[in-house]
């Protein structure tokens, strides 16, 4: 049976709505006007403040759905990971190291939009990939030891997964890609510093020549929640649509160019007191137009891709891949 984590979000805002439109909530709206006006005027401070020792898991789960021209299913992905994070140092200014250790990483695969998911496929390569991370560092920065992966897709898959819990979830953030600390009041909005900031992820040989470039990347304060009884901020943040071309190995001195169009939006909760992430989602739109050599016409290949990350207990994170979900 496929599982999907509820999307914590869409069920904080239907709760929400639902709420607002009750006679309930009439009645103590007219009552607490004057404490409504203070939490939406108030100013509030969502830059992450880290603490060294500090240690936290999450889990990163990406459904890739293969789609046709008519939009039906033709198959589905799913890519997880483990991720623990330990702040090993913070400087004056608050900016943070963190050791970053991966585990239980793997893929499934489901034919169709109903089709059953198959086992996990266990990236043993990759259990314990480490680096050192800091969301302030520049995309120059960012470039870790993939050496150890295999030159095949699932590997590429894993760079990406990597590479996805932070260019979206951390770095938005975070002062240089993000803006954060713009967001001072419920109702602010920034066009985020990594607007049309160009970087590339390359993966040699097998892709190669990657260039890439963000578009419309903002962010914007929607309003507070509480998760288990903890106050938390919803910020939603959009980009795209963002243009990536690359290279890719189709034989020993061959290789395909791909020409990619992005766009995602997509919302990240995250705690009053330090800033702290409980829950990241967004959904983004791919087409990719791919030249292979010896054919006149390209092929197009659409994409949707959904993204969830949210936190979990040190004892999920040392459970391992289950054997059915």
């Amino acid at each position: 049976m496929r599982h999907n984590r509820p999307r914590l979000l869409s069920t904080l805002l239907v709760f929400i709505v639902g709420w607002m439109m009750s006679s309930a909530f009439t009645i103590t709206a007219q009552v607490s006007t004057s404490s409504t006006k203070n939490l939406l005027m108030r100013e509030y401070d969502l830059v992450p403040k880290y603490k060294k020792g500090q240690k936290r898991y999450y889990r990163l789960v990406i459904i890739y759905k293969r789609v046709d021209q008519k939009g039906g299913v033709i198959e589905v992905t799913e890519h997880r990971g483990d991720i623990q994070r330990v702040v090993e140092s913070v400087d004056a200014n608050g900016k943070a190291y963190e050791l970053i250790t991966w585990k239980n990483i793997g893929e499934r695969i489901a034919t169709g939009d109903k089709g059953k998911f198959g086992p996990y496929k266990r990236a043993s390569w990759a259990e314990g990939f480490t680096y050192r991370f800091s969301a302030e560092d520049s995309y120059q920065d960012f470039h870790w030891n993939y050496k150890s992966f295999p030159q095949t897709r699932e590997g590429y898959l894993t760079v990406i997964l990597t590479v996805d819990a932070h260019f979206e979830f951390d770095y938005l953030r975070s002062k240089y890609h993000g803006g954060i600390e713009k967001l001072r009041r419920i109702g602010d909005e920034v066009d985020s510093p990594d607007n049309h900031q160009p970087f590339s992820l390359n993966f040699p040989p097998m892709v190669s020549n990657s260039r890439m470039h963000k578009n419309n990347v903002g962010l914007k304060f929607l309003g507070l929640t509480q998760i288990d009884g903890e106050p938390c901020a919803i910020v939603a943040h959009r980009q795209g649509p963002g243009y990536f071309s690359l290279d890719v190995a189709s034989g020993p001195n061959t290789s395909s160019s791909m020409s990619i169009s992005s766009s995602f939006r997509g919302n990240l909760i995250v705690r009053l007191s330090d800033g702290s992430l409980v829950h990241g989602d967004f959904e983004e739109q791919v087409r990719n137009e791919m030249t292979i050599p010896g054919q006149d016409k390209p092929i197009y290949i659409s994409t949707e891709a959904e993204y969830n990350i949210y936190e979990i207990s040190r004892e999920d994170y040392l459970k391992g891949l289950p054997a059915e979900d």
